[in-house]
């Protein structure tokens, strides 16, 4: 372990288009100390190429081209491959501000588990979209407090916008069975581990929407894998009175999510009766959360009184 290197684990596949703008912004970057493990995922394009220039370039960009395996895979051969005192992780699409990992090593006291900040989405030549996460700047210490903040989505599931110890991750590794949810599970078993999280409120992380992206977001059967994400952070805090009613709710929320986009897409109509009877097990937490809107909650009371009437009533909006 090198003492204040910053390891930046970055995943490629196919990535001929973006990677350049990524590692653009990671070499612009104000904290210099820094090591750029990119990991190309058996790209068939020019991405190999582009990353051996790159590397001509800037001797603190470390390429490494393996056999396809998945995100997952990738981003734990770039774990061990790290030598960083501290890790962050960023797809190869995507790119961080220059003032980023300047203050996230700044929060980074002793004691502090991990520093998180925002993220935004933005088009390809950089012109903003109508979503961002902004966190609220502060500290949550204790494993129930961070857990709690991590289910109501105060930190966020993602892997990346977040710089960790290297001794936080440890053994923990992204589980390669998991095509949906991989970076939540991950993330989860983190705050498991985490003694204080620093956040800030400044948003350095930029998503950027592209024709891959947007491909990407297909709905598909595979999303239903993150129901079994659910079931493993629910099996993890069973024994957790308060944490287990923060899954529990947490997991209504997402087949709720779910369920609109069966109706948004117009696809998968046959697992509506499957959601229902998940979000129905947990009646009683989401209709008494201070969380949940005046109108969610009567859609709710709909669909658990009058499913046939709310499917009908999706269906007619959605036609």
């Amino acid at each position: 372990m090198v003492k204040d290197l910053i390891s930046i684990i970055v995943p490629v596949y196919n990535g001929e288009k973006g990677i350049g703008t990524c590692l653009d912004s990671l070499i612009a970057g104000d904290y210099k100390n820094i090591e750029i493990i990119v990991v190309n995922d058996g790209s068939k394009d020019n991405t190999k190429n582009i990353l051996e220039e790159y590397k001509v370039k800037d001797s603190r960009i470390k390429p490494f081209h393996i056999e396809n395996g998945g995100v997952s895979s990738v981003r734990n051969y770039g774990i061990e491959k790290s030598e960083g005192e501290f890790i962050m992780f960023i797809d190869g699409d995507d790119t961080l501000d220059k003032e980023a990992l300047a203050e996230m090593y700044s929060l980074m006291e002793e004691d502090v588990s991990f520093a998180h900040f925002g993220m935004r989405k933005i088009t390809e030549d950089g012109k903003p979209l109508d979503w961002q996460k902004k966190l609220k700047r502060g500290v949550v210490e204790g494993e129930n407090d961070i857990i709690a903040a991590f289910f109501r989505k105060d930190i966020m599931s993602t892997a990346c916008a977040k710089l960790y110890r290297r001794e936080l991750i440890g053994d923990t590794r992204f589980d390669t069975k998991f095509a949906v949810g991989e970076d939540e599970l991950f993330s989860f078993f983190i705050c498991k581990k985490a003694k204080k999280v620093a956040l800030t409120d400044s948003i350095y992380y930029n998503y950027i929407e592209n024709a891959d992206s947007v491909m990407r977001k297909n709905f598909t059967e595979k999303h239903f894998q993150a129901l079994s994400v659910m079931d493993v952070q629910i099996e993890n805090v069973k024994d957790n009175k308060a944490l287990l009613a923060e899954a529990l709710l947490a997991d209504t929320i997402r087949c709720n999510e779910l369920m609109w986009k069966i109706f948004d897409t117009k696809k998968m109509y046959e697992k509506f009766d499957f959601l229902r009877n998940r979000m129905m097990e947990r009646k009683s937490l989401y209709l008494s959360s201070k969380d949940i809107t005046s109108k969610e909650k009567f859609l709710f009371i709909l669909l658990w009184l009058m499913p046939k009437l709310y499917y009908n009533l999706k269906l007619k909006q959605n036609s």
